[in-house]
């Protein structure tokens, strides 16, 4: 049942276990702090949830909601689609949420603790939005974990046009993307997810039947958000404004998903076509799905961006313009994948290419140094993604095993090849300590606490990498311990 659950849902051991535990009416047991936190968070759940179904009857219902309902109508989204998304509307009030949440017998701490209501004075409080079109912002699992407000009259007074709940108990922006929990089981059917980058776009999306689709609120991408898109599918087709301040903005992010393994591409709409997705269904559903279906590796766009940006220049224009292209490169972990994206700008730039090949290794080395020498000086805070050669990959796969399979024995294996400057070693101490003092009951529940142990971002970023290795190994423990010390002789 647990396996099925988290083979449908995308989910973690523990996910599953809570999903179906609130399902089944069974209290699952946790420590004091545990539970005092816990009965917080599910108070603010319980507050965030009304909040949206009462905005929601208040755009459906009330008279003052009617040019929120025009305005809606007007950006063509049906009556269906509103309700499929909560559509809601709040008056431009100064407390009246607040005070119908107080009136249902809500603290005003937990209000507070929302991210709903903002303090005053003497223990009162006033609404966070006020005049605003309300989108709810939910987890993989539905639960409304947060909002934005779009304002529908732009005053001087009334903050940005787009104001989103703050970072709350509930609601970490770089742990959700807007429209996962109703395009997963797509994705998962499609193998692949569409991204745009805000809920107007998503919501055209489903209107155009391409409902595999999530929200980044922006360009950039976090880890922990790769991380859930990981589950369902490896590769993201993006549909963002591809100027150069939008692809300077979405090469981080992307560098991050080639060193996770995803294939990326680019959904590039046609000349008079709309300026994103939301205005290109509007003006025709057919051809953004035709722009969906015909999308190109983003490797290929950035290659054949640096030629056009070169034009008719010298090489060292071509050599500038080529660099967000080389530096790509340089993080995908497949070898195989390097040489061919080596071998397409070559043969695209009529550049040599054991010169373009002795490019790509000179960034590696570079980022190489930028990792080693983090927290080193001005400018070393640099977070590039590790590209391992055959050695590393060897050493994150024995590593992963450690993490798949919690066991002492594993984690003493690799003790004797990890040299004293690797990167890994501190998340090997980490898992060597936690596993000698505790028995874990799944790997999960160990990853869990080992995470919030390390201290360093990089380490915990390193522990990511394992985890999303470790979750492909479907071993029997005796074969994982055979395979750790064939790993282990080779290293």
């Amino acid at each position: 049942m647990f396996s099925f659950v988290q083979e449908m849902e995308g989910l973690q051991f523990i996910e599953a276990l809570r999903l179906l535990a609130e399902r089944a009416g069974v209290k699952l047991e946790h420590s004091a702090r545990a539970e005092m936190q816990t009965s917080q968070k599910n108070r603010v759940l319980d507050i965030l949830s009304f909040a949206a179904r009462w905005y929601h009857q208040g755009f459906l219902k009330s008279p003052r909601a009617a040019a929120a309902r025009a305005y809606i109508e007007q950006r063509g989204v049906s009556a269906e689609l509103a309700e499929k998304f909560m559509i809601g509307f709040v008056p431009d009030e100064w407390d009246l949420l607040t005070r119908a949440l107080l009136r249902r017998g809500c603290g005003i701490e937990d209000c507070i603790a929302s991210g709903l209501t903002i303090a005053g004075k003497q223990g009162s409080g006033y609404d966070r939005f006020r005049g605003r079109v309300m989108f709810p912002i939910s987890n993989v699992h539905g639960n409304v974990v947060g909002l934005t407000g779009r304002l529908l009259e732009e005053k001087e007074d009334a903050g940005g046009k787009y104001v989103n709940t703050p970072e709350t108990i509930a609601y970490s922006k770089g742990a959700v993307l807007y429209g996962l929990h109703l395009g997963k089981q797509a994705i998962r059917e499609r193998k692949y997810s569409i991204v745009v980058e805000g809920q107007m776009d998503l919501i055209a999306c489903h209107k155009a039947g391409t409902d595999n689709v999530v929200a980044s609120s922006g360009t950039a991408f976090t880890q922990e958000q790769l991380r859930l898109l990981k589950r369902y599918a490896n590769e993201l087709r993006l549909a963002f404004d591809m100027d150069t301040a939008g692809v300077n903005a979405a090469i981080r992010s992307v560098e991050l998903a080639f060193a996770m393994g995803f294939d990326v591409k680019v959904i590039t709409l046609p000349e008079g076509a709309g300026k994103d997705p939301d205005d290109c269904v509007q003006k025709d559903p057919d051809v953004w799905r035709r722009a969906v279906g015909e999308a190109q590796p983003f490797m290929l766009f950035l290659v054949d961006r640096a030629v056009a940006q070169a034009g008719s220049g010298g090489i060292r224009d071509l050599v500038v313009a080529l660099a967000p292209a080389l530096a790509m490169i340089a993080v995908m972990p497949s070898a195989i994948e390097r040489g061919y994206w080596t071998h397409v700008i070559a043969e695209r730039t009529g550049i040599r290419e054991d010169d373009a090949r002795a490019e790509v290794a000179r960034v590696q080395a570079r980022q190489s140094l930028s990792i080693k020498g983090r927290g080193q000086g001005e400018g070393a805070t640099a977070t590039a993604p590790i590209v391992p050669d055959a050695r590393e990959q060897r050493m994150e796969r024995l590593l992963a095993l450690i993490v798949r399979y919690p066991q002492p024995l594993l984690a003493q294996i690799a003790l004797p090849v990890l040299p004293a400057d690797s990167p890994w070693l501190a998340v090997h101490q980490a898992l060597v300590v936690y596993y000698e003092h505790t028995k874990p009951s799944s790997s999960q529940e160990g990853y869990q606490v080992i995470r919030t142990t390390l201290g360093d971002e990089r380490a915990q970023q390193l522990l990511d990498r394992l985890q999303l290795l470790a979750e492909t190994f479907d071993f029997r423990e005796r074969d994982a311990i055979q395979e750790a010390h064939i790993l282990s002789l080779a290293l």
